[in-house]
């Protein structure tokens, strides 16, 4: 496989110089079938696959969330920025999930069809796609911001959204808001 460019410079009246580059990719490819190692697939017992299973139930999930950002908080302890740490609201990694939850809930992300990391924002943080019908902690948050209640009064513990770190909210014209995640009256 073989690759190149070529790029015109211009010198001036007199002339001018061309810039190529390029690229050769070899592979070295199999002339016969026997020179293939043979590939050997084990197959899974019942039991695996229900492990498997079980370590995908967003609970799961949740809870090894929870556990990373209380180790991110474990490691700025000694530290001194384990003061902006604890002023920024890191204390708590299940309140800073629930908060998360519930202000999502409340200012949805504005989500197109071609955007991986927005679906899997909103598969992440709604409990409601998991398992509609089970009533947990996760799921009163959700419902909590559908019911436009002030998620940051209701997750005290965390004094700044995880969502703020990467994402802004906007208004209807597409203009970036002025408001932050759990401002009263919106």
């Amino acid at each position: 496989f073989t690759l190149g460019i070529s790029v015109p410079i211009a010198m001036g009246k007199k002339g001018g110089l061309v810039s190529t580059t390029g690229f050769q990719f070899n592979y070295n490819l199999p002339t016969n079938a026997t020179e293939l190692e043979p590939v050997l697939l084990h197959a899974r017992n019942e039991r695996q696959v229900e492990q498997q299973r079980s370590h995908l139930e967003l609970k799961n999930i949740y809870a090894s969330l929870e556990e990373l950002l209380e180790r991110i908080r474990g490691r700025y302890e000694s530290s001194k920025q384990s003061i902006n740490l604890r002023r920024q609201g890191w204390n708590d990694g299940q309140q800073c999930l629930l908060r998360a939850i519930c202000e999502l809930s409340e200012t949805p992300l504005g989500r197109s069809s071609e955007d991986v990391v927005e679906e899997m924002l909103h598969l992440l943080l709604t409990p409601s796609e998991d398992n509609p019908r089970e009533e947990d902690v996760y799921r009163r948050a959700e419902l909590a911001g559908k019911e436009k209640r002030n998620c940051r009064r209701a997750y005290r513990d965390c004094l700044e959204s995880p969502l703020e770190s990467f994402t802004e909210i906007y208004d209807d014209r597409g203009r970036q808001s002025h408001r932050t995640y759990g401002d009263e009256g919106f």
